[in-house]
């Protein structure tokens, strides 16, 4: 499979009830061909999502 057939549609927002473990997204401000996978969610207390995401090439989070 190509490493961009990996990504999330580009330009295409999640919908937060979409947002789970394991899900691959391309965050657009990083890395023009970077694919993350979301390791976990948090929500602060002003309701922000906040996603740790590692890196699925470098493994770099």
């Amino acid at each position: 499979m190509s490493f961009y057939k990996k990504r999330h549609n580009v330009g295409m927002k999640i919908p937060t009830d979409k947002l789970c473990s394991g899900t691959l997204i391309h965050i657009s401000c990083t890395n023009f061909a970077c694919v993350w996978k979301i390791i976990s969610i948090e929500t602060d207390k002003e309701n922000e999502i906040w996603l740790n995401v590692i890196a699925t090439e470098s493994n770099k989070k």
